[in-house]
């Protein structure tokens, strides 16, 4: 059964990490929504390779990447065990940095500043 949560910020403060361990990239979203919101939280992510975000998630150090079977996730659980207060910040970095509505807006607007100037 599934359950509607009142307040998802405080279940995020509840967790220590957010996880996708998709086995596929097959009708998955390519950044969903609920790790964007652990990322606002401070929640490091826990991702498997087929995330559409997982090279983001490398390459700003907000969590682990691992390959989708269940000895990567362990190991991925372990290092961010070992480092978390270092994933937490980076995870609050990561969500002002990429997915604040100021930043995006103004990606959206040079995205159609560039597609409505005129070729000629």
């Amino acid at each position: 059964s599934v359950e509607l949560v009142a307040d998802m910020a405080q279940l995020y403060q509840a967790a220590d990490a957010t996880i996708a361990p998709f086995v596929t990239g097959d009708d998955t979203k390519t950044c969903p929504t609920s790790l964007v919101e652990s990322l606002a939280s401070g929640r490091p992510l826990l991702v498997s390779s087929h995330v559409g975000i997982a090279d983001l998630v490398q390459s700003e150090g907000c969590g682990e990447v691992f390959a989708p079977d269940v000895d990567a996730l362990c190991r991925a659980v372990r290092l961010i065990q070992g480092d978390h207060g270092r994933y937490m910040e980076n995870a609050r970095r990561t969500a002002r940095l990429h997915f604040d509505s100021a930043v995006c807006f103004r990606q959206y607007e040079q995205l159609y500043s560039e597609v409505l100037t005129p070729a000629c």
